[in-house]
């Protein structure tokens, strides 16, 4: 039988794809930051950055050489093959042929190096507040500018037209001339970007923590007669602290009864996914709150939700009480208390009077130096304060009545 001779099939060859370039995380703090570098580079956008792998980090040798201070390198596989200048962006080979010797020529004579050099030059380091400051390790952020901005807007509430005055981008250019300008509209999205992402945070921990909260609520109404409700939760962390946070600050629909009060309440306990969690709600003691108490509470302990049948779940307000305990108090008193503030209202009804009961004041030797405030009759805090500090000037309210007879 005649030997078969066995072909050898040639194998195809299988071509590796090239890999992909990526830019390597082992820099110093200074460069990964980019710093007044990137803040001085006639092109301000930073370049896109892809990071390795955490195997492909590990396997990389560290890069000691001085020039990574000013350059980022780019990485073909395990091997450096490029470097791009952090100052204007310019690409260089760096392969094993080349070397980084193109590198450190092209520095001596790169613009944007000058111009931080100049300008670290010209700081003053003694001027800065905070004598740890590092400029180096500082940089320019816009997103975080912007945030800053929205608190500011937020807490000293401010217009959103503020951003559009000529003069506040005057300001802000003399301190940041990098700072890109925002309108009124931008600024607003901000601000609900902002609410959003901080609500999201303090849903998630609420529903992560295992121990319940409480709520309070009031119900007040504005100069424009429109009635709101603003619910508190308070709460403590996993390491005893007690915190606070404002959950909801709303219109109500009217009239504000009973009926539309509980849905006004569920609805904002649902929200937040509490109903599992409320271990009391404290308000005053208007009937009202009592009527839609009763309602929410019939409603929780339905779902069996409630902690020992909701004994504790509706508590009164302790300063609303003594609120009015202290007002039936001074309901017995209520003649004098009239006269005083109607005293009261009378030195401050006009410049004339005003000046009339300073120099009273100048001539029965009063120093005091604070006047009589006009109370507001519903918070007897401010009544005290009022009779207290009208105490003091005893001698010239009748030396002021004797000088108008």
């Amino acid at each position: 039988m005649p030997s078969v001779k066995k072909r050898k099939v040639p194998m195809e060859k299988h071509k590796v794809p090239d890999a992909k370039r990526l830019r390597s995380p082992i820099v110093p703090m200074t460069v990964r930051s980019l710093g007044f570098r990137m803040m001085l580079s006639p092109n301000p956008s930073s370049p896109s950055v892809r990071l390795p792998s955490t195997s492909q980090v590990t396997r990389r040798r560290k890069l000691r050489s001085e020039i990574w201070k000013d350059f980022e390198a780019i990485y073909d596989g395990k091997t450096i093959a490029e470097a791009q200048c952090l100052h204007c962006h310019q690409i260089f080979k760096v392969n094993r042929g080349v070397g980084t010797s193109s590198c450190i020529r092209y520095l001596r004579s790169c613009e944007g190096k000058a111009k931080l050099e100049n300008m670290l030059d010209r700081l003053n380091p003694n001027d800065l507040s905070l004598p740890d400051t590092s400029f180096k390790d500082w940089k320019f952020d816009q997103e975080n500018s912007r945030h800053e901005l929205v608190k500011l807007v937020v807490v000293h509430a401010l217009p959103f037209s503020i951003v559009e005055y000529l003069k506040f981008r005057s300001f802000v250019s003399s301190l940041n001339h990098w700072f890109t300008h925002i309108s009124r509209t931008t600024i607003k999205s901000d601000g609900l970007s902002s609410y959003e992402r901080c609500k999201g945070k303090l849903r998630a921990w609420l529903n992560e923590s295992s121990s319940r909260v409480s709520l309070t609520a009031d119900l007040w109404t504005s100069k424009q007669t429109l009635g709101y409700l603003c619910v508190t939760c308070h709460f403590i962390s996993h390491d005893w602290t007690t915190h606070k946070r404002v959950i909801k600050f709303g219109l109500v629909e009217t009239p504000h009864d009973g009926r539309n009060l509980f849905n006004a309440m569920l609805r904002c306990i649902t929200e937040w996914n509490l109903e599992n969690k409320i271990f009391s709600i404290t308000l005053d003691n208007a009937q009202v709150n009592d009527n839609f108490m009763k309602s929410l509470k019939e409603n929780l302990l339905g779902k069996r939700l409630l902690l020992g049948e909701g004994a504790m779940f509706h508590s009164c307000c302790g300063a609303h009480v003594f609120n009015i305990a202290v007002q039936e108090g001074l309901k017995m008193m209520s003649d004098p208390v009239s006269t005083i503030r109607e005293s009261v209202k009378y030195v401050k009804s006009s410049q004339e009077r005003k000046q009339q009961f300073e120099k009273m004041i100048k001539e029965v030797g009063i120093s005091c130096q604070k006047r009589p405030p006009l109370d507001v009759p519903t918070r007897w805090n401010s009544t005290f304060h009022m009779l207290s500090c009208a105490l003091e000037y005893k001698r010239a309210f009748e030396s002021l009545t004797t000088e108008d007879i």
